[in-house]
């Protein structure tokens, strides 16, 4: 249900300039309206809604009616019989009650006929036993499907998300590696200006001129990468254009601070509801096919009625009957396979209930670590930026004094420019992995529509 409302929540917001860059939620908007797997994912959740009705046996009244007329070959006689019949089968209480009625007209003979008979089990579908058990199963089967549909779905969108922070990322170190090579080319032309005065060095020149083309370099590579994630996104959103401000992530890093606090308990959990659900699921087969092995037994109980007139005599009468029917299967071995290989199903489920819920409190506690990594590194990282950009700033000024050598200079930007990237990356790392941390603990719904 919270799921439903996400959709039709980000389905009614209107997308304020489609031409422009989108923003997170209007990413995610598109992604949900337009990418075939979602959608894909949708129709599997509605399906499960019809699984039960799907597989049990059919309670509908059946009506028959029939109706025949023969010719007899030595002469102008003819035969016609109708008849209609009525069942229906109580499958909840293993009771099934049919009704007919025969009329038939042949030469010198006239007669009708009626029947109604119930049934009812009384050992392998006692009362609808096997009925309530087939449905428990699939009713259990219906739940799992629907909650791994719900899984499925919320993996799409962590995936969704963290794909356009990574794009982010990529922007990142694009404008960055743009940055450096503007950088790089007034450096270049002041060293230029220098050897001309012979203030600088031949060598100092070719230094100098290489640096600025490795970061050109670097920049056709990332440029490159920004592009291709780019046009992957496009398929998906059918626009080329994305982009968040340091403001907007900034605002998205205080919203996951405050939401990764929240730890559900492991007992609630979407992937422990799971793998507990494939053990049930797993534990009811076993019982049901069990039940498979075990003879019929049916009561009958019933009353038929004849009047018929046959040449000079005539026939009325009814019948009151009550007996048992009894089915014994010997030798059943697909039975005994079945419920043999159901129980170790149920054995298999069991040790993997346990795996899966052990790798999910793995994984909390793994992610909770990195998370509280990620957060005291940030800050380290953000003064350790302003620094390294202070100290180069400062550093450019002295060298244009001729105050330190450009080796130092070079060395002072390379600094620079690593503690920008560990910053970007880091901080878009954390992200990423809050986005996997609300994924886990099922509340990455709750995050998108707060945004």
């Amino acid at each position: 249900m919270k799921l439903l409302f996400l959709i039709n929540l980000l389905l009614l917001i209107p997308l304020t300039s489609p031409a422009k860059s989108l923003s997170l939620k209007e990413f995610i908007k598109l992604s949900i309206e337009k990418d075939e797997e979602f959608q894909s994912l949708e129709i599997d959740k509605e399906k499960a809604k019809y699984l039960v009705d799907q597989s049990l046996d059919s309670s509908a009244l059946r009506i028959e009616l029939g109706a025949e007329r023969g010719y007899v070959d030595s002469g102008d006689s003819t035969n016609s019989s109708n008849t209609i019949g009525l069942s229906k089968n109580f499958a909840s209480t293993g009771t099934s009650l049919t009704f007919s009625n025969t009329e038939s007209v042949q030469p010198n003979i006239d007669s009708k006929q009626s029947e109604i008979k119930i049934e009812q089990s009384l050992w392998k579908n006692a009362f609808g036993k096997d009925r309530r058990l087939l449905e428990r199963n699939l009713n259990s089967e219906a739940e799992l499907l629907t909650q791994q549909t719900e899984e499925a779905l919320e993996e799409y969108l962590r995936d969704c998300i963290v794909s356009f922070f990574e794009y982010q990322l990529s922007h990142s170190r694009y404008l960055l590696a743009k940055e450096n090579f503007e950088d790089s080319k007034k450096l270049f032309i002041q060293v230029k200006q220098k050897f001309s005065k012979r203030i600088a060095t031949k060598t100092d020149l070719e230094k100098s001129e290489l640096e600025m083309l490795s970061t050109e370099q670097e920049l056709l590579l990332r440029q490159q990468e920004w592009k291709a994630l780019g046009v992957s996104l496009a398929r998906i959103v059918g626009s080329n254009e994305f982009s968040l401000t340091k403001d907007q992530l900034e605002d998205i890093y205080k919203k996951l601070s405050q939401l990764q606090v929240k730890e559900k308990s492991i007992e609630l959990i979407r992937d422990v509801l799971i793998a507990r659900k494939r053990y049930e699921l797993a534990k009811g087969e076993a019982l049901y096919l069990q039940n498979q092995e075990k003879s019929e037994l049916n009561l009958v109980l019933g009353s038929s009625k004849e009047k018929s007139v046959r040449y000079s005599s005539s026939v009325d009468q009814r019948e009151n009957f009550v007996g048992l029917e009894y089915t014994l299967l010997l030798d059943n071995r697909q039975a005994k396979a079945n419920a043999t290989v159901a129980k170790m199903e149920e054995s298999k489920q069991m040790l993997k209930e346990r795996m899966d819920r052990k790798s999910t409190e793995d994984s909390i506690k793994e992610l909770k670590l990195q998370l509280q990594y990620r957060a005291r590194v940030k800050d380290l990282l953000e003064k350790k930026n302003l620094l390294a950009r202070s100290v180069y700033q400062k550093e450019k000024q002295r060298y244009s004094y001729g105050k330190i050598d450009l080796d130092s200079l070079l060395e002072r930007k390379k600094t620079y420019i690593a503690s920008q990237k560990d910053y970007q990356e880091n901080l878009l790392n954390y992200l990423g992995l809050s986005i996997s941390w609300l994924e886990l603990n099922d509340e990455l719904i709750s995050f998108v529509a707060k945004l």
